[in-house]
Parts: structure tokens; sequence; C-alpha cells
């Protein structure tokens, strides 16, 4: 049976707040969040001192956040770092969405990207691409990862960074 995460739940936060402080503590990197859903992550950035911090969400965007649809598009501007939190597996091409996410990270930046372990994304309907870590690890390729115990769910953690040298 398929449930309905509690979006408002303090657990949930909690699991947030634990991934952003992998972010490195200079103040002045240029952050894009990507599914920022009810500003939860650029606040909390915020409220560490994070100055420069853009927030975007898709389905349902509050008046201060960039709208736009990673799987189909990236943003003419490019970011130190981009944090994109259990946003892949709802995309119907979450390859496409990567590519995109490389297209904004700056010479020398980089991307945290997170996704649920394969048997906890299968618990929600809303989740179209449920994929094991060879499934993932075909789409980003040579890219630094790990798996993880976030409190009580099993995740993936994949590391972009940007080496061009041009």
């Amino acid at each position: 049976m398929k449930v309905k995460p509690h979006y408002d739940s303090p657990q949930r936060f909690e699991k947030t707040y634990f991934r952003l402080d992998w972010i490195p503590e200079d103040k002045d990197l240029k952050i894009l969040l990507i599914g920022d859903s009810q500003k939860v992550e650029s606040d909390y950035l915020k409220s560490k001192g994070y100055k420069n911090v853009t927030s975007s969400e898709y389905e349902f965007p509050l008046p201060d956040q960039i709208v736009f649809d990673i799987e189909t598009a990236s943003l003419p501007e490019k970011f130190d770092l981009i944090f994109c939190s259990h946003v892949l597996e709802h995309l119907k091409d979450p390859k496409q969405a990567f590519l995109n996410i490389k297209k904004m990270v700056k010479k020398g930046g980089q991307a945290y990207i997170f996704v649920p372990e394969y048997e906890i994304c299968q618990i929600y309907d809303y989740h179209i691409s449920c994929l094991r870590l060879d499934d993932w690890l075909k789409i980003f390729g040579d890219v630094k990862h790990k798996q993880f115990l976030n409190l009580d769910q099993e995740e993936y953690f994949f590391h972009y960074e940007n080496r061009r040298t041009s």
C-alpha cells in the first residue's frame, strides 16, 4: 500500500537540514536550490548566513521563487553549487534533468543530488523514476556517490564537480 508523506512534518525538515549541512561554509557561494518546496531550504540557508541563495520550484511556486522545469530547461545563470534533493525521482526523464543541472554549474562548481533508495522510493505513488543504484550510476556516469542512512531512510548522494577548464 502506497502512502503520502506529511510535507510539514518536523522529521522531514530534520532530514532536509541534515542534507543542507553538507554545503561548504563559504557564505558567498552562489547557490541554486531546485525543488525548494515551501522555501524550507532557502530559509534554512539564509538563517545560516548564506547571502546568494536562489530558490526554485516548478509545481507549487511561492511568489519570490524562480519557476522552471529542470527536465526541459536550464537557467542561463551559472552557480557555484546546485542542491537538488528528492526531485529527480518525480521526473519522467531524470537523465535530462541531470544534463540541465550540469549546464548550470560554474567551472569549479558542484552539484549535490539526493534521491531515495529504491525500496523507499517504491512506497509513494508520485515517484515516477524509482531506480536502483546501478541505474542511477548509468545516468550520472563517473560521479562520486555514496549510500547512507538519513535518520530512518536510506538515500543515495551524488556529488558532481565541474572540472572543465574552459
